[in-house]
């Protein structure tokens, strides 16, 4: 193809009237249902976002700009409008650099990329000393790392924390992380651009008090038309509330709550809370707890359900050096219920990443991390019996219980230990203590206990009926 010659080109602005109500794109996302859906983006709600971000930014013609969002998600209107707004050069790397984080961070190097935009998943791979062109990082997509956005600004790059749904025009607040934030652990989505109202809201639209988690409901300007031919579902996410304002919001389904000097926290999606044994947990929480155990470098918390198992919880985590599964555990327990602190662990030397650049964890679940466990079958007559108690109230198959498994990997919590305990003392006629079902944790050292205590009884009972004799 002939290269097609800017400079011979007129430069003044097409002669076409475009109103702020005008539809600019339709950009699809599945979001968490995974049916594919046209958001309608209006003039208007793009020209807010855009703006805004060219201000926050102090964006100038003298900026680089790397365009690393693919064209089909919202992200990359942002890093597009980001140039043509201010006059600054986009840079337009190719998909193949990309996916080589080296061949990235030579790019950065060699266009001397000033401003750039990543999932905090892709800038956690990057050597801080790679990113020195950069003055300005923006993260988007998932909740930010605290320890990487402070190796950030710690080497005199600004960071900002951007969130926003593609069905209000990308962003809809920002905050920029300073120095005296270091103790934050989850950093925080900021505060609303111009033009834009966020509230939260409870399950009757009602607010909820400063310090309360709720729903994150926006309206304003960056607010889309709605759903291409989809009314229904437009209805359903885009809605006047019950007090007779007439301002349309919508629901992003995320969790947040505003700290009392009004910024927002971001919780996690509302679709990421699952329901295990009886309890309803937020793995984002989860997730954000293990953020800030020093040594952690990254991590995510999925539910399995494996072979025979009831689903459970499995922490995947990135260290900076050598970490102790009770360590982790020990530390989870300080903060969160028992429930919520994962019992099996996968160590990572990187998280699998999405195209768009967010943690794959269709590709975690498909992880074996139990490929190098030794199944041990039951030997004798107790551990048979104790894997057949195991089996019933864990509800897993007695083939997929190893007489070395840990009680706690295999679901076990404080519940099903009493009730293993009553069935134990029941069988055999013994005082088994609960604490000895947290202390052995597994079959095979629950089987020597109670063979010696049985014979150990029975000793008793025969020098007990000898002395009666003798009396």
């Amino acid at each position: 193809y002939d290269l097609i010659e800017f400079d011979k080109e007129r430069k003044e602005n097409l002669n076409i009237n475009i109103l702020p109500n005008d539809l600019a794109y339709v950009i699809y996302t599945s979001g968490s249902t995974g049916y594919p859906k046209g958001v309608m983006i209006e003039h208007g709600s793009n020209v807010n976002m855009s703006t805004d971000q060219v201000k926050l930014f102090d964006i100038t013609d003298l900026d680089n700009i790397l365009w690393m969002a693919a064209v089909a998600f919202d992200a990359s209107v942002s890093e597009i409008m980001l140039a043509l707004y201010s006059g600054a050069t986009l840079v337009i790397p190719d998909d193949d650099t990309i996916k080589d984080t080296v061949r990235l961070c030579s790019l950065i190097a060699e266009t001397k990329t000033t401003v750039i935009t990543f999932t905090p998943g892709y800038l956690e791979l990057l050597p801080i000393e790679s990113l020195r062109s950069l003055r300005c990082i923006i993260t988007a997509g998932e909740a930010a790392y605290a320890g990487k956005a402070f190796e950030v600004i710690k080497n005199g790059i600004r960071y900002f924390n951007a969130y926003g749904p593609t069905e209000c025009a990308v962003c809809v607040s920002t905050f920029e992380v300073l120095t005296e934030d270091y103790l934050q652990t989850n950093i925080p989505i900021g505060r609303p651009i111009a033009n834009t109202q966020i509230i939260i809201l409870d399950r009757d639209l009602n607010p909820v008090p400063i310090g309360c988690k709720g729903t994150i409901y926006v309206s304003g300007k960056g607010v889309a038309r709605g759903y291409l031919n989809n009314p229904d579902l437009t209805k359903k996410s885009f809605i006047t509330l019950p007090n007779g304002n007439t301002q349309r919001f919508y629901n992003t389904g995320d969790l947040g709550e505003w700290t009392p000097d009004g910024v927002l926290l971001f919780h996690g999606r509302k679709d990421n809370q699952i329901k295990l044994r009886g309890f309803r947990i937020e793995l984002g929480e989860i997730e954000g707890v293990l953020s800030s155990i020093k040594g952690v470098r990254n991590s995510c918390v999925v539910v399995h359900q494996g072979k025979g198992r009831k689903k459970e919880l499995v922490g995947f985590v990135v260290p900076e050096s050598n970490l102790d599964n009770a360590f982790l555990q020990k530390e989870l327990s300080k903060r969160l219920p028992e429930n919520m602190v994962p019992r099996l662990w996968v160590e990572l030397e990187r998280l699998p990443l999405t195209i768009n650049g967010k943690i794959d964890k269709r590709a975690l679940l498909q992880y074996d991390w139990n490929c190098n466990d030794e199944f041990i079958a039951p030997k004798g007559d107790t551990e048979e019996k104790l894997v057949e108690i195991w089996s019933e109230i864990l509800q897993c198959e007695e083939d997929s219980i190893s007489v070395e498994t840990n009680f706690f990997d295999l679901g076990g919590n404080s519940i099903a230990a009493m009730q293993i305990t009553t069935a134990i003392n029941k069988n055999y006629g013994i005082q088994l203590e609960l604490q000895e079902i947290f202390r052995l944790k597994t079959i095979r050292e629950l089987s020597n206990l109670i063979d010696l205590d049985i014979w150990i009884g029975d000793e008793e009972k025969e020098k007990s009926r000898f002395e009666e004799v003798i009396i």
